[in-house]
């Protein structure tokens, strides 16, 4: 007789055609969870764009609002007919608003047992006035605390995110559980040479790169201040910066002001196919990401990739990104606040190429014994006590 397969249901209204650390985290983990023989439904928000390629889970896409607080109402009562018709064994809920919000409240109005978890990557338990919509979830704490008091267990992505978990929602830090992102090594892996790339970067070295969402906390600001005086040491050192975002302009002026036009490329959005060639060419690669609340790095997912394709990091001191690299052995770690510090640290650090690339090597050999998707797929099994 056939064992049927457990069901997973995944809330994730961050997910493709989203980019960033929590699409990119609800797509690994429904898809590792799938290939470990679960059956896998995510749903998610229509954002107009279907994924093309084949996967081993299926996807719903439903009509919401742009924002998570005002599709609170749909998505609960569309999480109520998916309860019905997939009657999932557990749920994961990859955000706590709207998707852990709308499970807690369709569970309760279905009286329905079923477990049901959140991830905790960090900004998004951070409450601000910034605008009318932060304010009214500033106003909603006490639901945020509900939400987490009904949830069967919270996966933290960092000691950090723990932290502010147990500070920003009260929840009982027995029900915590600290399970750092995981790369997934068939996609990110030392890439052979790219010849246009090899041919475009030939000559320019060191080659340090930066791969983030252009936004003040991500720290780029700090790197380019501190390139004046790696460039003493290094006159053909140069800085790649890829990614989209609104601080891009702001960066570009600080280029032209510190007169590095010779010495930094904005890149822009990098593809996909792109990405592990970028990584494999670069010497160096940096996250100095600061906290500037309600911003933070919850962990810092680009230092693995990275660290996949033989690169080692240097991060900031700051969030969860002491969870990403383990220093002396995947990379090292600098006061993101302090121009000065990260100048010297690049001094040293280039110094010795040598080291550096025995550094890539050990970065690269533990994140593949310790940090892939399948096994933070297999944890959060673990801790879900769930078995196929």
């Amino acid at each position: 007789m056939e064992t049927k397969k457990k069901r997973i249901l995944i809330t994730a209204y961050d997910f493709y055609p989203n980019t960033g650390g929590v699409a990119s985290y609800s797509k690994a983990l429904a898809l590792h969870l799938a290939n470990l023989d679960y059956e896998v439904l995510v749903i998610t928000k229509d954002r107009g764009q279907k994924l093309k390629e084949s996967l081993p889970f299926r996807i719903q896409y439903i009509s919401l609002p742009d924002s998570g607080l005002t599709s609170l109402p749909s998505f609960s009562l569309q999480l109520r007919k998916t309860l019905k018709t997939f009657r999932p064994d557990k749920v994961i809920n990859t955000l706590w608003m709207p998707g852990g919000v709308a499970t807690a409240l369709a569970l309760q109005f279905m009286k329905l047992k079923i477990d049901f978890y959140i991830v905790v990557h960090a900004m998004e338990v951070i409450e601000s006035r910034k605008d009318w919509k932060k304010r009214l979830r500033r106003r909603l704490q006490f639901l945020k605390r509900w939400t987490f008091k009904k949830a069967t267990k919270v996966f933290c992505i960092s000691q950090y995110t723990k932290t502010l978990t147990q500070e920003r929602t009260q929840c009982d830090p027995d029900k915590i559980e600290v399970i750092h992102n995981g790369v997934n090594p068939e996609r990110f892996s030392p890439a052979g040479e790219n010849e246009k790339l090899t041919a475009q970067w030939s000559g320019k070295s060191p080659l340090i790169l930066s791969l983030s969402r252009l936004v003040p906390h991500k720290g780029i600001d700090k790197t380019l201040e501190a390139l004046p005086q790696v460039l003493e040491k290094f006159p053909k050192l140069h800085y790649l910066i890829g990614g989209t975002g609104p601080d891009r302009k702001r960066l570009e002026e600080k280029v032209s002001e510190l007169r590095l036009q010779d010495h930094v490329t904005f890149l822009g959005r990098v593809p996909d196919d792109y990405l592990p060639h970028y990584y494999s060419l670069a010497d160096l690669f940096l996250l100095l990401s600061r906290e500037e609340l309600p911003h933070v790095e919850g962990f810092g997912l680009v230092i693995l990739e990275a660290a996949a394709c033989k690169t080692p990091s240097l991060g900031g001191m700051s969030g969860g990104i002491p969870d990403a690299i383990v220093e002396g052995k995947t990379g090292w770690l600098v006061d993101p606040l302090d121009s000065g510090a990260i100048a010297q640290k690049l001094q040293t650090i280039l110094e010795e190429p040598e080291k550096v690339q025995q550094m890539g090597e050990s970065a690269y050999n533990y994140t593949k014994l310790n940090r892939t998707w399948q096994q933070v797929s297999q944890k959060i099994l673990q801790h879900m006590e769930i078995h196929g």
